[in-house]
């Protein structure tokens, strides 16, 4: 028997009879997250204020403290998506209700140059340099959680002996 607990969209725990596992790239690779936990079995997670507590069989309670860099990291990460992609539809109805981003107006602006006989005209030249330039700065604040948020938080994660975070 397994638990698992979504901490974050990409940030997932797995509690199995063994120990605790951790995914940091959508469960697509799993690494112990033992820390000083012994090996039992873990019987529930739960997430309490910023911490993850873990039931164990006959051993009380394991608790990994704060969570809170990691929701940091996910909201910094979050606001720049938000900004660039629509990612709150999950319906065909959904863009009635949510606006569209910048990948939906490029992609409009993109089908609406390509059905045109003609050149672009500047409006469309103009709306391009504008929509690009949005884009190009929430790649920038991407690029600087990459290159000093992740590493910091890589830092932290060392110095408690949790497994650290790879971006590819």
């Amino acid at each position: 028997m397994s638990y698992s607990k979504t901490i974050m969209k990409w940030f997932f725990v797995l509690a199995v009879f063994t120990g605790v596992f951790v995914s940091f790239n959508d469960g697509t690779n799993w690494q112990s997250l033992q820390l000083n936990l012994p090996v039992v079995p873990i019987h529930d997670l739960v997430v309490k204020d910023d911490d993850l507590v873990a039931a164990t069989h006959g051993r009380s309670f394991w608790i990994l403290d704060d969570l809170t860099p990691l929701r940091q990291l996910d909201e910094k990460v979050a606001t720049i998506e938000d900004i660039l992609i629509q990612s709150k539809s999950r319906s065909n109805q959904d863009p009635l209700n949510y606006p569209i981003k910048l990948d939906n107006k490029i992609a409009a602006l993109a089908g609406v140059v390509a059905s045109a006989d003609a050149r672009p005209n500047d409006q469309s030249y103009e709306l391009f340099q504008e929509l690009a330039a949005k884009a190009d700065a929430e790649v920038a604040k991407l690029k600087a959680v990459l290159e000093t948020d992740i590493p910091a938080l890589n830092a932290m994660l060392k110095e408690a002996g949790i497994p650290h975070i790879i971006v590819r």
